[in-house]
């Protein structure tokens, strides 16, 4: 071997090796970060199948005991008590007339019997009509009476009233058109061609639509709205007046310029319920949400015991920190609005119960009339 083909024998270069070091690690990235996405769209397709079960099962358990069931209470892990007993003022598994203890927590998923996880093995939020918590009935806890023009009736368990105290869940002029068989929440005179019926109690008695103390305490007339009141009922302070916001969600395609207000487009603004998957970052948002529950130490829950929920929502440093968008934040904070999916800012899971599909069903199934 002559010299000149020795000094031409050389390995690659420090560049070269470079190079190829690089290379090899944008291909790295692009197979992890398909194989990350692949894995994502597989647990959200796992997640949309268990969102159907959800709501069969809620549908089933509607049509089977005359109401829906309340939320289980936050508990100091993802998890734990999870699915127990709906909170309720019986503690009994159903809810009282006192209505659901909260409005935002687990979903229930021993009481309707359904073991649900989300794709990437978190609960499923639930959060209800607000105006269903601790709404009175005989508890004193300072809460206002629920009648059955009201949607939170739709969360009212068995009873023991019956006779003359079902005149508590009947607005003050409540009235039944004998002639077509409509009750009418107000302004039963105007829209009946005779005189209503405003009496129930004695001989008219069978025409109550309270069933004598039994579910369910929603009829046709219970008013749909976010924005509904019941008009002329009670506010419960003796003063024979006053009106009750109708407490529902309220279901927005998304936010606008990252501000998202009640005038955003309106989905639906009839959900007495929503059941939701935190998606991909499911983690870190239940994380939030539990390190914000705080129990007993000194919040105001109404009920002037000195303690109570300070806060069971999410925090709004997830979206400054960048962690969720703003439409997630509204999905977690534990106001009436909420966002569907449907644009790259969310990767939520959402099923809204809307009362008028509620109402259709249970009218189909003879359980309303």
């Amino acid at each position: 071997m002559t010299l000149y083909a020795i000094k031409r024998q050389h390995g690659f270069t420090l560049i070269e090796i470079s190079i190829a070091i690089l290379l090899i690690g944008v291909l790295l990235a692009g197979v992890s970060f398909y194989a990350k996405n692949e894995n994502n769209r597989a647990k959200g397709l796992e997640t949309l199948e268990t969102k159907k079960k959800i709501e069969r099962v809620l549908s089933s358990y509607l049509l089977i005991n005359g109401r829906l069931p309340c939320p289980t209470s936050f508990s100091g892990e993802v998890g734990a008590d999870s699915g127990g007993d709906d909170d309720d003022d019986d503690d009994d598994g159903s809810a009282s007339l006192g209505g659901c203890e909260v409005a935002v927590g687990y979903l229930p998923t021993e009481v309707i019997n359904l073991e649900a996880r989300d794709g990437w093995g978190n609960p499923f939020f639930y959060q209800i009509n607000s105006a269903a918590v601790g709404t009175g009935g005989d508890d004193d806890d300072g809460g206002s009476s629920v009648n059955l023009c009201h949607a939170a009736s739709v969360f009212i368990g068995s009873s023991a009233v019956g006779g003359d105290d079902d005149d508590d869940f009947l607005p003050s002029d409540f009235g039944l058109c004998k002639s077509t068989g409509t009750y009418y929440c107000s302004n039963c005179n105007n829209a009946c061609s005779e005189t209503c019926e405003f009496n129930f109690g004695g001989s008219n008695s069978s025409m109550n639509p309270m069933h004598g103390g039994k579910p369910p305490f929603f009829g046709l007339s219970t008013l749909t709205g976010a924005g509904s009141v019941v008009h002329g009922s009670s506010d419960d302070d003796d003063d024979g007046g006053g009106s009750i916001p109708n407490g529902n969600l309220r279901v927005l395609a998304g936010c606008i310029d990252g501000t998202c207000t009640d005038d955003d487009n309106t989905v639906n603004n009839s959900a007495v319920a929503v059941v939701i998957s935190f998606g991909s970052n499911g983690d870190k948002t239940w994380g939030s949400i539990l390190n914000s529950f705080v129990s007993g130490s000194g919040g105001s829950d109404d009920d002037d015991d000195g303690g109570g929920v300070v806060s069971q929502t999410c925090s709004i440093s997830l979206v400054d920190d960048g962690i969720i968008s703003q439409e997630e934040y509204e999905n977690c904070d534990g106001d009436s609005r909420i966002i569907a999916p449907g644009n790259k800012r969310i990767d939520d899971y959402v099923l809204w119960l809307d009362l008028f599909k509620i109402k259709s069903e249970s009218a189909s199934r003879g359980l309303i009339k």
